[in-house]
């Protein structure tokens, strides 16, 4: 049976030792408490049930990528939106997700609350860059 390290590390050290996007292999995004089916041969049965425990256990889903005889199970901090399955090693969605600024905790003022109700989304109001102007003057 081969030896698994299990480690916190911080989101920079995490990104640091991400495989590189399209890199022979496979990945799996899987949503919260969804216990994935790991496809790696190499791998015995009693390792194999343990990574799909662990994955399927998580409050915030799981990110698995499978390369020859070597294997990444990421838990992140915030939770997995979608499921994705990839032929190839797919680390984009999983950094883009590291790499969002959040707000943590927010107390609006009693007239932000009157104006926006108690709970809103952070994306609404989000600046954009705007790239390109397509006007038309006659």
């Amino acid at each position: 049976m081969p030896d698994f390290e299990r480690e916190h590390v911080s989101r920079e050290r995490l990104l640091a030792r991400l495989p590189d996007d399209g890199a022979p292999g496979s990945t799996l995004y899987t949503r919260p408490h969804v216990r994935p089916a790991i496809e790696a041969s190499w791998l015995d049965d009693d390792a194999r049930t343990d990574i799909a425990d662990a994955a399927g256990a998580s409050d915030t889903g799981s990110v698995l990528f499978v390369r020859e005889c070597d294997l990444m199970l990421v838990l992140p901090p915030f939770a997995v939106e979608t499921a994705l399955t990839a032929d190839r090693i797919d680390a984009a969605p999983l950094v883009e997700l590291l790499e969002r600024r959040r707000t943590i905790a927010l107390y609006p003022s009693m007239q932000r609350r009157a104006a926006h109700g108690l709970a809103f989304n952070e994306d609404e109001r989000r600046d954009y860059d705007v790239l390109d102007y397509d006007i038309e003057a006659t």
